[in-house]
């Protein structure tokens, strides 16, 4: 919990300063209006008491998905949310996500589709190896499954063809 100012109005208790959990911020700052800076110290240990209340509260609705987060660019995400939150990237994987911000960081992640990615790997086919397009295929799928189920219901690479079992993004 912290504390911000606006203009037309004294300090309040902010909401959604970091998860305890996992440690970022789970939506924009907003006022609790609740006041951070009372008259006297039993005053503002109510208030500080009823401002962990509802960010606590607050919480446990976005955890069980009573309030669904916003839409999220897909760099936005990967730069803010997933980068910070996985520490053991292999080596080349922080590089091929700059990569793919450059490619699908305009999209919000639920406007990327099978075909959309299949699109991309056609182009991406024509200027770089095989191999290459494999890994940066895998990195999104990894990252589009770590925003399941806070950002996406699913992980659009991951669904299998309608009647069988084979992927819809193979490997090239």
């Amino acid at each position: 919990m912290g504390i911000y100012t606006r203009q037309d109005s004294p300090f309040y208790w902010k909401k959604y300063d970091t998860d305890p959990t996992t440690k970022r911020a789970p939506r924009p700052p907003s006022s609790t209006r609740i006041p951070w800076d009372a008259p006297s110290k039993a005053l503002r240990d109510a208030n500080k008491r009823d401002a962990e209340l509802q960010y606590a509260q607050d919480l446990l609705d976005i955890r069980a998905n009573k309030q669904a987060l916003p839409a999220i660019l897909f760099a936005d995400y990967a730069t803010t949310v997933y980068l910070p939150t996985t520490v053991h990237l292999r080596g080349n994987e922080g590089s091929t996500i700059k990569s793919l911000i450059k490619d699908f960081g305009h999209l919000l992640l639920t406007e990327i589709t099978i075909d959309i990615v299949r699109a991309w790997r056609v182009t991406k086919v024509a200027t770089h190896e095989a191999s290459t397009v494999n890994l940066y295929a895998s990195v999104l799928s990894k990252l589009l499954t770590r925003a399941v189920p806070t950002y996406l219901e699913s992980n659009p690479l991951a669904a299998f063809k309608h009647g069988t079992q084979r992927k819809q993004l193979e490997r090239l």
